[in-house]
């Protein structure tokens, strides 16, 4: 899966009351450990975060970022 918005919070509970213990990136990449309704236990592929997420910040497209060309 990845991140596909800006910021994504990572959050100690299933819950957007939940205390916040990170942010991940648009692009990200993460592999689901767990899932309670709508929020998703995320751990990043390359890396040691890990929390819950809602679902909406997260699909099962690839994300590739490019740079942008100057003219």
């Amino acid at each position: 899966m990845s991140v596909q918005v800006k910021d994504a919070q990572l959050r100690v509970s299933p819950s957007y009351l939940g205390k916040v213990t990170g942010t991940l990136s648009y692009g990200d990449r993460v592999e689901i450990e767990q899932t309670k309704g709508a929020w998703n236990k995320v751990s990043l592929v390359e890396g040691q975060q890990a929390g819950w997420m809602h679902e909406s910040a997260l699909t099962k497209k690839r994300i590739k970022l490019k740079a942008w060309a100057s003219r």
